[in-house]
C-alpha cells in the first residue's frame, strides 16, 4: 500500500502543477499531502468497518435468514424511493462523495461547483442526508400507523 500512497501523492503533485500552484517547499509539500491522504484512507476504512459491524450486529440480532433479506430489501426500497425526492444536483452531489469516493476538494475543484467552497459542499451533503432520514423516518411513521 506504500506504493499506491506514493502513486497518489505523484498525481496530486502533477494536478497541482498542472493548475499553476506552485510548492515551496517539494518534501513539506510531499509530507503533508501523504498525510492527509493517508487520513482519507483511514477515514474510508473506519466508515466501511463500522458500516460492516452494524449490519452483522443488526443480522445476528433478527431471526431468519429470509427474514433478514426481506428487511433489507425493505430499506434498499426505501432508500430508492427517498432518492427519487431528491433534486439531480443533489443526487449528483452524493454520487461524487459517497459513490465514487471524491475528497470535498476534488469535488470543489469540477466545473459545475467552481466557486462553491468544499465546506458549502460539506454542508449541502448534511442537508442532503438530513433530508433522506427526514423521509425515511416520516415514510416508516406512516407505514407504522397503517400497520396499526
Amino acid at each position: 500500500q506504500q506504493n499506491d500512497i506514493l502513486n497518489e501523492v505523484y498525481l496530486r503533485g502533477i494536478k497541482a502543477l498542472e493548475e499553476g500552484k506552485t510548492i515551496n517547499s517539494l518534501s513539506g509539500w510531499i509530507r503533508g499531502t501523504a498525510y492527509n491522504y493517508i487520513r482519507e484512507l483511514s477515514r474510508k476504512e473506519s466508515k466501511y468497518v463500522t458500516k460492516s459491524l452494524d449490519w452483522l450486529q443488526d443480522s445476528q440480532q433478527d431471526g431468519t435468514l429470509q427474514d433478514r433479506v426481506e428487511k433489507a430489501n425493505n430499506k434498499v426500497e426505501l432508500l430508492n424511493e427517498a432518492l427519487k425526492k431528491l433534486t439531480l444536483e443533489e443526487q449528483r452531489l452524493l454520487n461524487y462523495k459517497e459513490i465514487q469516493g471524491l475528497s470535498w476538494q476534488e469535488i470543489a475543484s469540477l466545473e459545475e461547483y467552481q466557486g462553491i467552497t468544499p465546506s458549502a459542499l460539506r454542508k449541502r451533503k448534511e442537508r442532503i442526508i438530513k433530508k433522506l432520514r427526514e423521509f425515511c423516518h416520516s415514510y416508516s411513521k406512516a407505514i407504522t400507523q397503517i400497520l396499526l
